[in-house]
C-alpha cells in the first residue's frame, strides 16, 4: 500500500467520523427537543452533559484542523463566519445550562431553551 492510499484512507475515515459525530450530535437533539416538551429538566441536563462532551472536542478538531486548511479553497471572511457559528453554539449551550440549572424553570424558560435547541440544531443540519 503506498504513503498516498494510507493518507486517502485516513481521510476517509475523518470523514466517516465527522459525520458519526454530526448524527450523534442530531440525535441527542432530537432527545433534547423531546425532553423539553416533556418539561423533563432532568433529562434535558443530562443530554446538554452528553451535547456539550461531544461538541468541544469536534469544534476544536474543526477549527485546528479542518478550518486552517480551508483558507486555500474559501474566503476569510467565510472562515470567520464558521469561527463565529461555533462561538453562538457554544454560547446557546450555555444558555442552557443556565436555564436548566434555575430553581424556576418557568413556560418563557422553556421557549427560550426549545429556540437555543433549534436554532444548534439547524447549524448542525446547514454544516453537511
Amino acid at each position: 500500500m503506498s504513503l498516498q492510499n494510507t493518507g486517502e484512507m485516513d481521510q476517509n475515515h475523518l470523514i466517516l467520523q465527522w459525520n458519526k459525530e454530526h448524527s450523534i450530535i442530531r440525535e441527542i437533539l432530537l432527545e433534547l427537543n423531546s425532553a423539553l416538551i416533556l418539561e423533563d429538566i432532568e433529562q434535558c441536563k443530562c443530554l446538554l452533559a452528553k451535547l456539550d462532551e461531544i461538541v468541544g472536542p469536534h469544534f476544536r478538531y474543526e477549527e485546528e484542523a479542518i478550518y486552517p486548511a480551508m483558507v486555500t479553497v474559501y474566503c476569510p471572511g467565510y472562515i470567520n463566519k464558521l469561527y463565529t457559528d461555533h462561538d453562538l453554539t457554544i454560547a446557546r449551550i450555555n444558555q442552557l445550562k443556565n436555564l436548566f440549572n434555575q430553581d424556576n424553570f418557568t413556560e418563557m424558560d422553556l421557549t427560550s431553551a426549545i429556540r437555543h435547541v433549534r436554532m444548534i440544531s439547524h447549524y448542525i443540519t446547514n454544516c453537511e
